[in-house]
């Protein structure tokens, strides 16, 4: 795996769900694509028994116990992952009296704990590197429609995770080896910046940015009120320095120096941003509506002294649910998957807002951009992995696949506003499963 070609975080690489440029050539219908390992037993992300009954329970036994919903991670030829497995005592003994002879449920699934589990493995052969666990330190959290989520965040040689149960570990990512530990971070997902560990933490609509130091764990700042509780901050990098930005409720966005925590600049009178902000180079897709509004997605250009407002799509012109339909930024343009009967995709110009194309077809909810493709995932909420590859022309997207092609092992899924998100990377990609990590290889073979 060349360097630099990562999935480090939730959003990727540049925090616009698109992979680092690998040159190679990939596959242009997924049907195609080539699944070359499988990774050691992790658990599905949710069961929903609690949520149907008696009734749902052989359906969910098939896929196991729920081992909550992060995402895998990739960086430096690992991939990573979390999941809790529940242990200790059981809340509901009375389960096995109550349920008929051949239709025992998932017993796992009743424990009131949960061990934390952490698993390194190859991202060219998917063996196992290392595993750490930590019992009876999580709680099994088997909510109706979903479950816990956090996904780590890697970068620097260091991989941050944060438990079950609230505690937030962090790991020498070689080896595994345990740097600290402690009650810090929250949110789904977290961000290393500059050495700079960032995850939402606290109550309400908008929550703490909150910078810890990841090699050793200690809080260097902290600024409330600043990010969305449903987003994570994104990276951007100007002169040779790093900074975090934040989005919140108020129409506020804040560029912090990821270290001092200095603050650079606020930015005013954008809509209301809960779900998150994407950013590639100096350019940022937010929302620019607000809260209680239909969504109006909005581009703007970084600089050192503020954002400037390049273009912003009208409620009228886009139908955009930000917590099921989230943008691509890549080579100069936004890719938007619009809500509607039949979905769309717009294509914008980031510079100039110039709408360069606008097609109806099968889209999926949620988009990702590698190496001249678009690969867009059908439903992210409801358990199948549905891949459509799409050739990410900005004048004339296209796709050679009829339909969307459902990935080949066992499904499993999270749950809005917190899904899986798949890690791209090198020409590949690696999908959670219910039985454990798969990996696709997306590049075209070689000609003989």
């Amino acid at each position: 795996m060349a360097a630099g070609r990562d999935w480090p975080n939730y959003l990727g690489a540049n925090g616009g769900h698109a992979a680092a440029p690998s040159g190679h050539e990939l596959v242009e219908d997924f049907r195609d694509a080539r699944l070359v390992w499988k990774s050691e037993f992790t658990p599905p992300g949710r069961n929903q028994t609690t949520r149907y009954g008696e009734g749902n329970i052989i359906r969910y036994r098939a896929r196991s116990w729920a081992g909550g919903e992060a995402s895998p991670v990739v960086a430096d030829g690992r991939v990573y992952l979390y999941y809790f497995d529940p242990a200790g005592e059981r809340m509901l003994d009375y389960v096995d009296e109550s349920i008929e002879v051949g239709r025992a449920v998932v017993r796992k699934q009743w424990h009131a704990r949960a061990d934390d589990v952490f698993l390194c493995v190859d991202a060219e052969t998917g063996q196992t590197l290392w595993k750490k666990r930590f019992p009876l330190a999580g709680h099994n959290s088997f909510a109706a429609k979903g479950s816990y989520t956090h996904t780590p965040a890697v970068d620097d040689g260091i991989l941050i995770g944060r438990g079950s149960a609230g505690i937030t570990y962090a790991f020498e990512a070689e080896t595994g080896r345990l740097l600290w530990r402690g009650g810090i971070g929250g949110g789904h997902a977290g961000i290393i910046i500059d050495g700079v560990y960032f995850s939402p933490a606290g109550g309400g609509i908008d929550v703490p940015l909150t910078a810890v130091d990841a090699r050793t764990g200690k809080e260097l700042w902290r600024i409330a009120g600043t990010v969305g509780h449903q987003s994570i901050p994104v990276r951007w990098s100007h002169g040779g320095e790093h900074y975090v930005i934040a989005g919140n409720s108020a129409g506020k966005v804040y560029c912090v120096h990821a270290r001092s925590g200095e603050v650079l600049w606020t930015a005013s009178g954008l809509g209301a941003n809960i779900h998150n902000l994407y950013v590639d180079g100096d350019h940022l897709v937010a929302n620019a509506a607000p809260r209680g509004e239909a969504p109006q997605p909005a581009g703007y250009r970084i600089t050192p002294d503020g954002l400037e407002h390049l273009w912003t799509l009208s409620a009228e012109r886009i139908e955009h649910d930000p917590r099921r339909t989230q943008p691509v930024i890549a080579n100069g343009h936004a890719w938007l998957r619009c809500d509607g009967r039949p979905s769309r995709l717009i294509v914008v110009e980031m510079e100039t807002g110039r709408i360069t194309a606008d097609v109806s077809g099968p889209v999926g909810e949620f988009l990702y951009f590698m190496d001249g493709m678009i690969i867009a995932d059908q439903d992210v909420s409801h358990s199948n992995t549905n891949l459509r590859m799409i050739i990410a022309d900005p004048n004339q997207p296209r796709s050679e696949q009829d339909g969307f092609t459902s990935a080949r092992h066992r499904q499993t899924s999270g749950y809005w506003p917190h899904p899986f998100r798949h890690a791209l990377f090198d020409g590949r990609i690696v999908i959670r499963g219910a039985r454990g990590l798969y990996c696709y290889d997306l590049r075209k073979p070689a000609a003989e």
